[in-house]
């Protein structure tokens, strides 16, 4: 295992929901359309974890203005940043829905295939807000980008009380 995966797990912090709720709603997570389409794959690694996984990248995953077919969009690995950021931050919180305020990326250097995974877990939780750190390993086991994110708890309660 990469070092720097060790290293995020000492950083975060356990999941607040229990293994059974994580489950149910990582299941829900992966029929999403968006998860399906993109070929990307979710998994619960363990009790702070979480992976974001492209087995088998495919040519609509690679490109950018480069031109190059050997590196790995950098939208597409925004999108699975935002997917790590948002599920880790998910498991924290017994009701409603979370959702992105910041999120910061540094791309350390080029992304290859064939294959590419992002862990994400929570490092700190308040009442409604997540902090989470993720990492990019790539198809090589290279660490090829890092990121930040914010999220916040809503609650449905509070989005009702906000559309009267």
């Amino acid at each position: 295992m990469h070092h720097a995966i060790e290293s995020l797990r000492l950083r975060a912090i356990p999941h607040a929901v229990d293994a059974a709720r994580a489950e149910q709603r990582i299941q829900a997570m992966r029929a999403m359309p968006a998860m399906v389409h993109g070929s990307v794959e979710l998994e619960r690694v363990d009790d702070r974890l979480i992976a974001v996984r492209v087995r088998q990248l495919q040519a609509h995953h690679f490109g950018g203005f480069s031109g190059t077919r050997q590196v790995v969009n950098g939208a597409v690995l925004a999108g699975l940043f935002d997917c790590a950021f948002g599920v880790a931050a998910r498991l924290q919180y017994d009701s409603g829905a979370t959702v992105t305020v910041d999120l910061s990326m540094q791309y350390m250097q080029a992304t290859h295939g064939p294959h590419v995974t992002v862990y994400g877990a929570v490092v700190l939780s308040r009442a409604r807000l997540a902090f989470s750190e993720a990492i990019v390993i790539d198809g090589r086991g290279e660490l090829t980008a890092r990121g930040t994110c914010t999220c916040t708890a809503v609650y449905r309660e509070a989005a009702d009380d906000r559309a009267r």
